[in-house]
């Protein structure tokens, strides 16, 4: 599903080979083998899908752990856990090797956030350099995976609690699940010393009145002790055998036509806009400012004189059938500081909560990378990850307020 990929195949076989069947006989043509349907999947989706890098576990336990510290910020109870996990963040931090090459690159932040005062009161602004500056860093320490895992499955079900959400429930029985395979293993010293507990985590009364700071405590006695659980029985492995079933072929000729110029119209474009992003309409397009047709005709004029066509050219290009602006916005993107703006005044009337703030820091991610947003695509994946009904589950009293501020963002991509 990769659209660099999918053409990096295609380049193999298109490359020139001089000699390839004698002296002055070069190749002359190629097959192209589809046996995936990847030809059908591009025709539908030009520009593919890219996946994402797949986060670590340490990664995932520092962000539950700030989404908890600022769900928390606010309220009167359970600020000693608060506290408690804000020390966690920084002890994160302070074990950050800064003559690493990749921590080296953030070492400003790395720096400011040594400083534990500075996790006293997070506002807005810390919560989101933490996530784009700190977050994806590695940092030393001494935790098993078997440890680190568990530590994750007790966050994620405090944050399951504090949102009430229905995952609790799941994330519970896991925990019951990893106490009665602890019982087993009560020949080992350190097992026998929490049995109390470990048995009362399998019934019903204990998880009736449990609370934050009790599932901290379970986490910090039981944390050391999951490794001895044996692992061989927890999953099986599962083979298959089957035989792929290759359906009917067709033939496709002239599927990739070259141009004679070598040049292709919309490369020549997006390189020339790349080159000039100091033109003042390129500029207000980046900056997210509105752009007026006095701006729009002076780009056209200089653009359309540069050799790359004229207006017909770019109305009858295929796929560019989309306003100039738009166009242009989506070839340069969006400042971040733009579209943290746009923003701004709705992140500082609302008191949000962790998955909506980390909602919109989605959204500014896309509107830098893509430069406008279908609102449609507030209702995808990866928009439904958070809640499976994508914004109107996050905002449900509020999606009407942060469609109008991405619909506004596309607007002055337009002239107005």
């Amino acid at each position: 599903r990769s659209k660099s990929k999918f053409w990096q195949m295609i380049g193999r076989g298109t490359r020139l080979c001089p000699d390839l069947f004698g002296p002055g006989q070069d190749k002359d043509r190629f097959v192209l083998f589809d046996y995936c349907q990847n030809f059908e999947f591009f025709g539908e989706n030009p520009e593919g899908f890219e996946a994402k890098l797949q986060e670590s576990v340490k990664q995932k336990i520092f962000k539950r752990r700030l989404d908890i510290a600022i769900s928390l910020q606010d309220g009167e109870t359970d600020q000693g856990l608060r506290q408690d996990i804000l020390g966690q963040m920084h002890a994160t931090v302070k074990a950050m090797d800064t003559e690493n090459f990749i921590v080296r690159a953030q070492r400003r932040h790395v720096e400011m956030f040594n400083d534990r005062q500075r996790w006293g009161e997070l506002n807005v602004g810390d919560v989101i350099e933490i996530r784009e500056h700190l977050i994806h860093l590695p940092s030393l320490d001494d935790d098993d995976e078997f440890a680190r895992r568990f530590d994750l499955l007790i966050l994620n079900l405090q944050l399951a609690i504090i949102s009430e959400q229905a995952s609790q429930i799941t994330y519970r029985e896991q925990v019951r699940e990893l106490a009665s395979a602890l019982e087993q293993k009560r020949a080992v010293p350190s097992v026998t010393n929490v049995l109390e507990l470990i048995l009362a985590l399998q019934t019903d009364e204990y998880w009736d009145g449990v609370t934050l700071p009790m599932l901290e405590s379970v986490r910090c006695k039981l944390r050391d002790l999951v490794k001895f659980i044996d692992t061989d029985k927890k999953q099986q492995t599962i083979y298959t055998d089957m035989e792929d079933e290759i359906g009917d072929g067709m033939h496709l000729n002239n599927f990739i036509v070259g141009d004679p110029s070598l040049k292709n119209y919309r490369l020549k474009v997006e390189k020339y806009v790349r080159k000039n992003q100091d033109h003042i309409t390129i500029r207000r397009l980046k900056n997210n400012e509105p752009i007026s047709g006095y701006d729009l005709k002076a780009l056209e004029d200089i653009l359309f004189a540069e050799g790359l066509g004229n207006r017909d050219d770019y109305v009858h290009n295929p796929g560019d059938d989309k306003p100039l602006g738009v166009f242009i916005r989506s070839i340069v993107g969006l400042e971040r500081n733009a579209a943290k703006e746009a923003f701004g005044s709705f992140l500082t009337s609302n008191q949000l909560t962790a998955d909506q703030i980390c909602f919109i820091d989605q959204i500014v991610d896309h509107l830098v990378a893509n430069g406008v947003m279908d609102p449609a695509l507030l209702f995808e994946s990866p928009f439904t990850n958070t809640h499976h009904e994508g914004i109107a589950g996050v905002f449900p009293q509020r999606a009407e307020n942060v469609i109008s501020i991405v619909q506004h963002v596309n607007q002055n991509a337009e002239v107005a």
